[in-house]
């Protein structure tokens, strides 16, 4: 008599099936929000539609540097701000962030500091949470950084712009933009072709010319920092994507160990660009400094919209595996458990202190005042250029009586953004990107 066949809880893969189904990293975008929504994805009902279709029955959907849209749906659907998944047309919801920081204790392939991509799973959603105001922070200097370019381009040429003709493009582009980057250097030469004004400047023009202008600070959160603004708001944090943020690092294992001792609660373990080297090097390690409280460990298509190739609940063409699901869900279930006994969490990280993040915050607060402050000046130095030079000429810095405040125009922003009308209804266009910009695989 031959052996009995071993059972294949993953056999009939590509079969939707009648069980629970994860898909840990899905991006969309709010289109009620374009100040807190950009990212390239798609729009939620499109989302939880396609994820119905592959059988994924929750799913934990993200913006990149962003939460502000998610509280605004949460408060304007009467949701409960403590609660980790939401029933949304048959799908269970949960809300959260791919976040771009820094490991500033290591360094990646052209000696700069470490940039990664960490998942904020189940944050608490209400305008007061610690890492809904330090994400707000650094959006505002995003938008800050896009608006400045096209002023200084413009100031370059002896262009004298509308700031709210500017405000209304860099919103309208913060929707359809993935990443956490700025808008594209054809961006610019489009913006000014769409509005008829003759920039007479070449690509190269423009290339050279940004490379002149006064530098604008990016505002980088520190990995471990906003490890602790996450703890402190009730969410866990997974390593994104492993083998995307660490084949780019020159010590993949010491940014590794830098993340758990940060108090990193887990990692991607099944995606798109998966390498079972970093993947397995990542539980590892993690399992190794963890101990018997194992890493958390999540399914994740990275899905931006919809393709042939690209779906909720499936990679590289395929169903994501049940393998684990169940497991990962039992431990970001977990977070909900303890705010029904009063806590915010229960995982296996220290506490953080109210005062300790509340300096946390501050210190991030100076730092988006003080590049505020930083554009201010330089605008007030920067002069057009003689006319004879227009277009190619070098910039002059001096005085000038009459310039647009940056700050001013930030504060026109946030008030005016829900005033902002959608500009389609479908899933938006890419986005051109420069130096500064971030590709599909999230960095």
């Amino acid at each position: 008599m031959g052996k009995k066949k071993k059972k294949n809880r993953n056999r009939r893969r590509d079969d939707v099936g009648n069980y629970t189904r994860l898909d840990g990293h899905v991006h969309v975008y709010m289109r009620d929000n374009p100040l807190a929504g950009g990212d390239g994805g798609m729009l939620l009902p499109a989302a939880i539609a396609n994820a119905k279709s592959n059988g994924v029955t929750h799913m934990i959907v993200v913006m990149h540097d962003s939460l502000g849209g998610f509280v605004d749906y949460v408060q304007d659907h009467n949701l409960d701000p403590n609660a980790i998944f939401h029933e949304i047309d048959g799908v269970q919801v949960s809300f959260g962030a791919e976040v771009t920081c820094r490991d500033f204790q290591s360094t990646n392939e052209k000696g700069n500091t470490s940039k990664l991509h960490l998942l904020v799973v189940g944050p608490k959603l209400t305008p007061d949470s610690p890492i809904v105001k330090l994400l707000q922070l650094k959006t505002e200097n995003d938008i800050m950084f896009d608006f400045g370019r096209l002023m200084f381009v413009a100031k370059a040429n002896g262009i004298d712009l509308d700031p709210a003709m500017v405000k209304d493009y860099v919103l309208d582009k913060a929707r359809h933009i993935q990443g956490y980057s700025s808008i594209g250097r054809k961006d610019i030469l489009d913006f000014f072709a769409d509005n008829g004004i003759d920039l007479a400047i070449s690509q190269r023009g423009l290339n050279d010319l940004l490379d002149r202008v006064p530098p604008m600070p990016r505002m980088n959160i520190d990995m471990r920092d906003l490890i602790k603004v996450a703890h402190a708001s009730g969410a866990m944090v997974i390593f994104a994507h492993p083998a995307v943020n660490l084949r780019r690092t020159t010590d993949p294992e010491k940014t590794i160990r830098n993340f758990f001792s940060a108090g990193g609660d887990g990692a991607e373990s099944e995606y798109g660009d998966s390498s079972s080297h970093f993947d397995t090097m990542v539980c590892d390690i993690g399992n190794e400094l963890r101990g018997k409280n194992k890493v958390v460990r999540t399914p994740g298509s990275d899905t931006h919209r919809i393709s042939s190739t690209t779906a909720v609940g499936k990679i590289r063409g395929k169903l994501i595996a049940r393998n684990a699901h169940e497991k990962a869900l039992e431990e970001i279930k977990t977070i909900e458990e303890a705010r029904a006994e009063g806590k915010l969490t229960s995982r296996v990280y220290p506490e953080v202190s109210q005062e300790e993040v509340e300096g946390i915050l501050k210190k991030y607060e100076l730092e988006h005042n003080t590049y505020m402050q930083i554009y201010n000046e330089a605008l007030i130095r920067f002069t057009v250029p003689p006319a004879s030079g227009a277009g190619e000429s070098a910039i002059e810095l001096e005085p000038e009586s009459q310039t647009i405040q940056v700050a001013d125009v930030l504060s026109e922003i946030v008030d005016d953004v829900e005033n902002t009308p959608p500009t389609n209804n479908g899933t938006p266009p890419v986005s051109g990107g420069d130096d500064n910009a971030s590709g599909a695989d999230g960095m």
